[in-house]
């Protein structure tokens, strides 16, 4: 009797995990089935719509002051104006999403987070974007894109060419504008010899930028210039004391200035 009681003690004893074990036939090894994987939800241009303005800037976890504030305008559908605030220059592209990052009108972005907010990683600092209505920038005029004739090439006076000329804005078409494009920022012509000039151009590719001295050849209407990252023929549709307008039509064209 007492043996009896002692067994029926110990098997109330006994861990209660040893009777929640899973019943596995003898000689079948168990299997654990993989759980499925989270899809991440795919960004896509037509996301990205109406205006945004930078409101935070972070570089790892310190909050940075700025005066430079990005401003995106998504005016329609696959295209973006950009302006930096200091600079009161804008320029007009596509938006262009691959995986996890995104090109603002050639610029290279990250994308940390987009809910509420935007948040941007231009590889140096983490931008936080808000939507807005308005921008206080609109009412200054700043944003606005003027109209310009760009049909037809103008003949190509080297001497009015003189001087650095810095890109504020461009204009591209669907198709032209890629994400590894090669950007010109500012071109410089310096020394002018009948059809030959010589200069130097900075330009930008995927987020990195680089000054490069050229030599172009003028043939009339066009310009044909060479460097060591790549080759350009140039057309220019508007040569003046305050701005130039140069590209190739059906590609990239680039409104310029000497500020």
């Amino acid at each position: 009797m007492i043996r009896t009681s002692i067994l029926i003690l110990f098997t109330f004893s006994l861990p209660v995990s040893s009777f929640s074990q899973r019943v596995v036939r003898k000689g079948v090894t168990p299997v654990n089935k993989p759980q499925p994987e989270k899809k991440s939800e795919k960004i896509s241009p037509d996301q990205f719509r109406g205006k945004w303005q930078e409101v935070k800037r972070m570089a790892g976890k310190q909050n940075i002051g700025f005066t430079d504030t990005l401003y995106l305008n998504f005016f329609k559908r696959d295209s973006v104006i950009t302006r930096n605030g200091g600079m009161e220059m804008s320029q007009k592209g596509l938006v262009q999403v691959d995986g996890n990052r995104v090109f603002f009108a050639g610029d290279d972005y990250g994308i940390v987070k987009f809910q509420k907010h935007l948040v941007l990683d231009d590889g140096e600092y983490i931008r936080t974007l808000e939507s807005r209505e308005a921008f206080y920038a609109d009412s200054l005029g700043l944003i606005k894109v003027p109209k310009e004739n760009i049909k037809d090439p103008v003949a190509i006076n080297a001497n009015l060419l003189k001087g650095k000329w810095f890109v504020y804005r461009t204009q591209s078409v669907p198709g032209e504008s890629v994400p590894d494009s090669i950007l010109i920022r500012n071109i410089e012509f310096k020394e002018t010899g009948g059809k030959m000039v010589t200069g130097s151009m900075s330009v930008q590719k995927k987020g990195s930028m680089e000054t490069v001295p050229f030599e172009a050849l003028i043939n009339e209407k066009e310009m044909h210039i060479k460097t060591t990252v790549s080759n350009w023929n140039l057309r220019f549709y508007k040569i003046s004391e305050k701005e130039i307008i140069f590209g190739n039509m059906g590609g990239i064209v680039y409104f310029a200035k000497q500020f």
